[in-house]
C-alpha cells in the first residue's frame, strides 16, 4: 500500500462482545486506516477502550438504544480512524437512526466516512431519515469525498451506475425508492459489487467518487459470516484536477474565523514532537494536516453558488425535482 493510498475496511461483524480479542489481535496485523463496522451489538455499558483498538485508533460509535430499536439486542456501527489521521465526529440532527458519520484528513484531503445499518422491515420514515441527514452532512461539507458503507437490508434491488448517474431496478419498495431517488439527487453512486455466500448484496458503498474501487477484503479481522462479506475500499489521494483549482470553488472565510480557538489550539501544539522526524516531507505533511485540521474546525468555508444537479439536468427536470421534495416533505408531515 503506498502512502497516495487509504484503505477503508467495512464489515458486518454479527457483534463483537464475545470477539474481542480476535479483533484485537487482526486490527494489529492489518493496521488498516480506517474500519466501518456494523451490527456491532455494543451498549454504553461497553467502553471502547474494551475493545482494545483505542490505543492506535480514534473511536466513534452509535449504539442501539431506546431511540433507534425498541430490541435491546443486535445493531449498533463504529467507525475507527488510525490515529496517524486526523479526523472528528460529525454530529447530525437526526439520533433516532443507526448512523455515524466521521470527517477524516488523508494527505490533505477531507473526507466524509459514513457507516449505517437499518435493520429488516424497517419504516420507510427510517430510510428518509437517513438520507435526510446524508444530504445535511453534504451540505455542511460540499466539497468532501463521501463514502457512505452500510447494511441497508434491501437485497433485492440491482443499482445501476451509467451516463445519467444512479438508479435501481428490481424489486423497488418504497424504501428502496427513497435512498435511489435521494441518493440520485446528490449524485452518488452505489459502487460495491461484492456478493455473499448466497448472490445477493446486502452491504452497500455509496460515494460521490466513482473511482473507489472495492473487492472482497483478503485480510478479514472477523469471521466471516455467510450473508456479509468484508470489504476492502481502496482510496486513491491524487492531485486536483485544473477545474477543481479554480480560485471560486471554494475558499477559507478568514473575515469570519474564530480566531481565539484557532490561536489557543495552535498554542498548545507540542511542535517538538510533530517535528520530531528525520524525514522533511513528513514534518512538511504533517504539518500542513494539522493546518488544515483547525481550518476545518475554526475558518467558515464558502463556494461559490453551483448546481447540485447534473449538467444534463433541464430547468424543467430541477423544477420538478424540487416540487417532488417539497410534496414528499408536506406527506411526512399530514400523510395526505
Amino acid at each position: 500500500m503506498t502512502k497516495s493510498t487509504m484503505q477503508v475496511y467495512y464489515q458486518n461483524v454479527r457483534g463483537i462482545r464475545t470477539k474481542m480479542q480476535n479483533l484485537m489481535q487482526s486490527v494489529f496485523a492489518t493496521n488498516y486506516d480506517v474500519i466501518c463496522l456494523t451490527e456491532t451489538w455494543l451498549n454504553q455499558d461497553i467502553s471502547s477502550s474494551e475493545l482494545q483498538i483505542s490505543s492506535n485508533y480514534n473511536v466513534y460509535r452509535q449504539d442501539r438504544n431506546i431511540l433507534t430499536s425498541n430490541l435491546k439486542r443486535g445493531g449498533g456501527v463504529l467507525i475507527a480512524v488510525n490515529k496517524t489521521l486526523m479526523s472528528k465526529l460529525i454530529s447530525t440532527t437526526v439520533d433516532n437512526v443507526e448512523h455515524i458519520f466521521v470527517l477524516v484528513m488523508f494527505l490533505g484531503k477531507c473526507y466524509i466516512i459514513g457507516n449505517v445499518y437499518i435493520p429488516p422491515n424497517s419504516h420507510s420514515d427510517v430510510y428518509d431519515l437517513h438520507c435526510t441527514a446524508t444530504e445535511n452532512v453534504l451540505n455542511r461539507y460540499p466539497d468532501h469525498v463521501l463514502i457512505l458503507c452500510g447494511d441497508y437490508n434491501l437485497p433485492n434491488i440491482k443499482w445501476i451506475n451509467d451516463q445519467y448517474g444512479l438508479h435501481a431496478t428490481g424489486q423497488l419498495n418504497e424504501s428502496g425508492t427513497i435512498v435511489a431517488d435521494h441518493f440520485a439527487y446528490l449524485n452518488l453512486y452505489q459502487v460495491n459489487n461484492v456478493r455473499n455466500d448466497y448472490n445477493v448484496i446486502l452491504d452497500l458503498v455509496f460515494t460521490n467518487d466513482f473511482s473507489l474501487v472495492t473487492h472482497t477484503a483478503e485480510d478479514f479481522l472477523l469471521p466471516i459470516d455467510h450473508y456479509h462479506p468484508p470489504i476492502s475500499l481502496i482510496v486513491e489521494s491524487c492531485q486536483l484536477g485544473a477545474d477543481e483549482l479554480k480560485a471560486d470553488y471554494f475558499y477559507y472565510d478568514f473575515k469570519n474565523c474564530d480566531f481565539a480557538n484557532l490561536n489557543l489550539h495552535l498554542s498548545l501544539v507540542n511542535w517538538d514532537l510533530l517535528f520530531s522526524s528525520c524525514d522533511m516531507n513528513v514534518c512538511v505533511q504533517s504539518f500542513y494536516e494539522l493546518l488544515h485540521h483547525f481550518f476545518e474546525l475554526y475558518v467558515p468555508r464558502r463556494k461559490s453558488a453551483t448546481s447540485k444537479f447534473p449538467k444534463w439536468f433541464s430547468r424543467n427536470v430541477k423544477e420538478l425535482l424540487v416540487q417532488k421534495k417539497v410534496a414528499h416533505k408536506k406527506y411526512k408531515q399530514t400523510r395526505l
